[in-house]
């Protein structure tokens, strides 16, 4: 590696390493050495040093590629009339180096803001009232009638085994978790009628079956 790709390539780092810390404005250099007001003094905290100490850096305007830096003005300014004095070619590929790198990470930050938004989100699921949860958790977590097994934030019902039509009340004693279909088979019957219904048609069917072999 030639001293000019050592030097484009240390300089490359000090530009990734300042653009994350927090610059002034700065001032615009004017003049036919700064190529057209094309680079920048600016200048940030520089903790290590002092509470109030700064270091000072010029930068070019569109890419930020670092090409001089100091404690003061005077030694950030020197060394960028040096570097530039030296070749046009080093001061491009020092640009084209940083703007790559710059480019490289937004493209990336993009991909990863695009696959997160490509995740499709998981509805929340609703609030459980305490009610509803403790008659879930009084049933086991099953239908009363045919023992299916229920999910505490799907569908089913909180069913009034002495229904309302018949004077049933909403005490914690004549409320159980039904799954939809029994509580609409079940209409205004009361627990014993509906179960007794259902036991004389499964007994039916077993009795067909039984003819049937």
């Amino acid at each position: 590696m030639t001293i000019n790709a050592e030097i484009v390539a240390v300089l490359a780092e000090v530009s990734d390493a300042v653009q994350r810390v927090n610059l002034s404005t700065g001032l615009e250099l004017i003049g036919q050495q700064w190529g057209h007001r094309a680079y920048r003094l600016r200048s940030y905290c520089s903790i290590e040093r002092g509470l109030f100490a700064v270091n000072y850096v010029v930068m070019h305007q569109e890419s930020l590629a670092v090409i001089g830096l100091g404690e003061s003005k005077a030694v950030a300014l020197s060394m960028a009339r040096r570097f530039l004095s030296k070749s046009y070619d080093s001061v491009a590929e020092l640009i084209r180096t940083v703007s790559a790198k710059r480019d490289s990470e937004i493209a990336l930050a993009i991909a990863e803001i695009e696959s997160v938004r490509r995740v499709p989100d998981k509805p929340m699921p609703k609030r459980v009232g305490t009610r509803r949860a403790q008659i879930f958790q009084k049933s086991g977590g099953r239908c009363h009638y045919c023992s299916a097994e229920l999910d505490l934030h799907g569908k089913w019902h909180v069913e009034h085994m002495m229904p309302k039509a018949l004077g049933g009340g909403n005490e914690p004693g004549n409320l159980v978790a039904s799954c939809v279909t029994c509580n609409q088979q079940k209409k205004d019957k009361t627990a014993e009628e509906f179960i007794y219904s259902r036991s004389g048609k499964d007994g039916a069917k077993v009795a067909a079956l039984e003819a049937a072999a």
